[in-house]
């Protein structure tokens, strides 16, 4: 589903939100942070490999995960605001359905 569809199945009060996030993660400021997230997560995978105690093995690898949420924020939050869309133009379809019965 594509933003401009996206945007016409979300409630009204979303569509600020979802363009705001868009233009976020569209920044060049946006990139930089991916760029040292992802950097940032490598070396945490370093860290937990080479650790020298389970806790720091553990710790480590916390790290990659918050870090690889970072990464990966943009797309998983716009994925969930496509899901919202699709289910809201689901169950219109749904409704329109019930109505010509």
């Amino acid at each position: 589903m594509d933003m401009m569809e996206v945007l016409k199945w979300l409630p009204d009060a979303e569509k600020p939100r979802v363009a705001a996030l868009e233009d976020m993660f569209g920044s060049p400021g946006w990139r930089i942070i991916q760029e040292w997230a992802n950097d940032a997560k490598e070396a945490a995978v370093m860290r937990a490999a080479n650790a020298q105690s389970w806790a720091d093995n553990r710790i480590a690898y916390g790290q990659v995960l918050v870090y690889d949420d970072v990464v990966n924020m943009a797309e998983r939050i716009m994925l969930e605001y496509a899901t919202y869309a699709d289910e809201a133009r689901v169950a219109q379809e749904v409704r329109d359905m019930e109505d010509f019965e």
